[in-house]
């Protein structure tokens, strides 16, 4: 999967067509195992404010996981 992966990068980089979107898509899969991923998911579900955590720093936890996630975040 991983050797497909680099294809596809190396192919979208050579024709010069690979968008922001895309390019965010094949670096995720490529260097964040799914191990992680499925990690960042669990915490975004299940996400609470800690009693030492300010709400801006809440908040800056928060949407880094959303980046990461995407559009997986809304569902």
């Amino acid at each position: 999967m991983l050797l497909r992966i680099r294809e596809e990068i190396r192919e979208e980089f050579r024709t010069g067509s690979v968008t922001w979107a895309d390019f965010k898509k094949l670096f995720f899969f490529q260097f964040f195992p799914r191990a992680e991923q499925e990690r960042l998911k669990r915490e975004y579900h299940s996400i609470r404010q800690t009693s030492t955590e300010t709400s801006k720093e809440f908040m800056q936890r928060f949407l880094r996981l959303a980046g990461f996630l995407g559009a997986a975040a809304g569902t």
